[in-house]
């Protein structure tokens, strides 16, 4: 432990090194239709008119001079073809500037060209895509909008998909959202652009995230208020939203409500085998009506006084329910359980946001309550009751700056408070437990930017301590998660990228929690209060390839898992039982590759793919190794600017575990947008046209053999219905020529 604190120690005090320095950063725009300008040329001048630096402004009009430390002020001239030539004084180079420019004479006007999401560039911290009109006016919301970005993926649900991935983190303007629900929240005319990022800073270690989605907006003032509803004729499934937002340039406001209803039938078989006796015992379950339902209302106010200060307030209350139904239907058709269930959460949050041109603070502080209302009867057997009131106290401190000489450091702190009291009671007995948690992570990033290549050297320092009151049992543990990456840009359209990685998984408290929960008559599933976080360290070497709409990327991995989280399964007395524990490791060696390209142009192809082998040594009583396959297809069609049709399949391939394996269920979709116009869109859905929604799971110690199947039905045919009862209002600009293959 010392010698990972003194790594990070060290890590630290090199990060502070070569803090002194100047940048110059602003935006060149036309001054009277406040469009953005690129292509200005911008020059630093000393007081004696001496070239000092020089510039030209991007496509969304930006530039960044990084300027000696002893300059105390400067001028910044400016010139284009088609505007006037500007000289400015600068004497703040903490502020960002605005540079506004007057049409010359001989201005031929704007160029106008439309197509999809632009590439600005490729670089170490991710790829970043323009949104131009045409996509704005020909998208409906704003995950319509993300749709056209190569390796996302959304479904019905907004699940959102980052190379067949749904641990994806979604933030707006550098601020993290509530929940990925509210991406359409946002406006499409208010996107500039999106940043995705597979190349996630150390922060994120300990949140298991594998991408980040970054959308860029601008400031509007507009109304807008949707409502929304999914529904199948079958009377199992069932979504409504109603989304307001109210914006007025420095202030905006939002309402988010959405009712989720689900109703179907599940079928699960469980087969006990006695190894030594040859003998099997088959429980044959269906669970009708198998009903979750549940209310959430999202809401919050953002106050952004100017470029540097950004405030805000969130919320979040959920209503949850669940009603199932289980009964025999071999060895005999009878009752065996009535589950009925209700959870409760509250989440309350705050965050302020300070920023300069060359520095960054964000911090968060949010709190949240959960409480459980758990009754669940068994037939003819006995009952279980549970009651547990879960709280949560986060805090989270960032800063980010750009040293001199393409030098930036990322520094942070995340710290959570978890307390968790409840009782259990059964007709034989009562438990009362308490449950505490206080996790630390601690983390710091250097970035080195050259003119084709780049590199993040970073470190997160995690420490974790848990009480369980009731068993008398106290966790203290520190974990050291390194970061590295180097990225290298051959050309224009070829990179390649060499990362080293960490990722942590917690346990869940139901994993923890010494509980048991009854499956069969004679079989459990019992916690473990002395789980380990599980941690994955993965070294990947990657080739993209980006043109225009064609993207095409290769990835070689070595994935190391520590602790890994397993099922074990065990015998006392009469009584079967799976818990949980943590095993050595696991080691996947693999590759990976996503593909996108257009046919046509109104024609879109999606692929992704994955094939590793997976070894585990511990395996005693099952396969040490196994090869496993996933893919994903997905196409879109687009009919006359109106009509979308796209179709989507996944295939998730068998996988290996400890003493035992897992097949994970397919899915699929079908879908057939119509947008009206800009206020009404209609949609026909098809969920899992093909295959089966379908799980399987085999479990061996060497004496019994489990294998566990379940089986929902929930093919369904969804009518979807969009409508903004208020229009977008926002202020029309003139628009941008983007060249598709130019980065910058």
């Amino acid at each position: 432990m010392k010698k990972e604190l003194g790594l990070f120690l060290l890590l630290l005090m090199v990060a502070n090194t070569g803090f002194a320095q100047l940048k110059l950063a602003g935006e060149v725009v036309n001054g009277k239709s406040l469009t953005k300008v690129e292509y200005a040329n911008l020059v630093v001048l000393s007081d004696d008119s001496l070239f000092v630096k020089g510039t030209v402004s991007d496509s969304l009009g930006s530039f960044t001079l990084d300027l000696p430390g002893d300059m105390h002020h400067c001028f910044l001239q400016v010139s284009h073809l088609n505007y006037k030539k500007k000289i400015l004084q600068i004497h703040a180079f903490d502020d960002l500037v605005t540079v506004s420019l007057e049409e010359a004479e001989n201005n031929m006007g704007e160029v106008k060209v439309f197509g999809k999401a632009k590439l600005l560039k490729n670089s170490l911290s991710g790829t970043e895509y323009l949104v131009t009109d045409n996509m704005r006016n020909a998208s409906f919301l704003a995950t319509q909008v993300l749709e056209n970005i190569p390796n996302v993926f959304i479904d019905f649900n907004n699940n959102i998909y980052v190379k067949g991935s749904s641990k994806v983190l979604v933030l707006k303007n550098g601020i993290e959202l509530l929940s990925n629900d509210l991406v359409d929240q946002i406006s499409p005319k208010a996107i500039e652009k999106i940043e995705i990022s597979t190349n996630l800073p150390s922060k994120y270690s300990a949140r298991n995230y594998t991408a980040l989605i970054n959308i860029i907006t601008k400031k509007t003032n507009r109304t807008n208020l949707m409502v929304s509803g999914l529904g199948s004729p079958e009377n199992n499934f069932y979504d409504a939203t109603v989304n307001l937002n109210i914006e007025k340039m420095s202030h905006s406001f939002y309402l988010y409500y959405k009712y989720y209803f689900r109703n179907f039938v599940e079928e699960s078989s469980i087969r006990q085998s006695d190894l030594a006796a040859n003998q099997e015992e088959v429980f044959n379950l269906r669970t009708e009506p198998r009903k979750d339902r549940d209310d959430e209302v999202y809401f919050g106010y953002n106050y952004q006084k100017n470029k540097k200060l950004t405030w805000g307030m969130d919320g979040y209350l959920s209503f949850y329910r669940e009603f199932h139904d289980t009964k025999f239907e071999e060895p005999a058709e009878n009752p065996f359980s009535l589950l009925k269930e209700k959870y409760n959460t509250q989440n309350y949050s705050t965050y302020l946001q300070l920023k300069d041109s060359v520095s960054s603070f964000l911090a968060r502080a949010s709190f949240t309550n959960k409480q459980l209302d758990d009754n669940l009867e068994y037939y003819k057997t006995y009952k279980e009751s549970q009651i547990s009131e879960q709280n949560r106290l986060n805090i989270t401190v960032d800063y980010d700056r750009d040293l001199k000489n393409d030098w930036a450091i990322s520094a942070g702190v995340d710290y959570n408070y978890v307390p968790n009291e409840g009782s259990y009671e059964t007709q034989q007995d009562a438990i009362e437990q308490e449950y505490k948690e206080n996790r630390v992570a601690n983390y710091v990033d250097l970035t080195k930017e050259f003119d084709k290549s780049g590199f993040i050297l970073g470190a997160n320092f995690y420490f974790f301590n848990r009480k369980f009151d009731a068993e008398d049992i106290e966790i203290n543990e520190c974990r050291l998660y390194p970061k590295f990456t180097y990225y290298y840009q051959i050309d224009k359209i070829n990179s390649l990228k060499l990362d080293v990685s960490s990722l942590m998984d917690n346990p869940t408290l139901w994993q923890m929690l010494t509980l048991p929960v009854q499956s069969t008559p004679t079989l459990q599933f019992r916690g473990n209060p002395y789980l380990k976080p599980e941690m994955t360290n993965t070294l990947s070497f990657e080739y993209a390839y980006s043109k225009s709409s064609t993207f095409l990327s290769t990835n070689v991995y070595y994935t190391l898992r520590s602790d890994k989280l397993v099922e074990q399964y065990g015998k006392d007395g009469d009584m079967l039982y799976v818990t949980y524990a943590n095993i050595d490791r696991a080691e996947d060696m693999g590759m990976s590759a996503s593909v996108n390209f257009n046919v046509k142009a109104w024609w879109k192809i999606r692929l992704f793919g994955d094939i590793y082998n997976r070894h585990i040594g511990k395996n005693e009583h099952f396969d040490e190794d196994k090869l496993t396959y996933n893919w994903s297809a997905l196409g879109a069609w687009f009919i006359k600017k109106k009509i979308i049709v796209v179709l989507r399949y996944q295939y998730n391939g068998e996988y290996l575990t400890y003493n035992g394996k897992v097949k994970p269920y397919n899915n699929s979709i079908g879908q057939v947008r119509y947008n009206v116009n800009n206020r009404l869109s209609l949609s026909l859905l098809a969920v899992q046209p093909i295959g089966k929604f379908e799980t399987k799971t085999v479990i061996n110690n060497g004496f019994n053999d489990l294998k566990r199947k379940q089986e929902m039905d929930v093919f369904s045919l969804l009518l979807s219905v969009k409508f903004k009862i208020f229009k977008d209002k926002v202020r029309s600009q003139e628009s941008l020529y983007y060249d598709e293959d130019k980065k910058y």
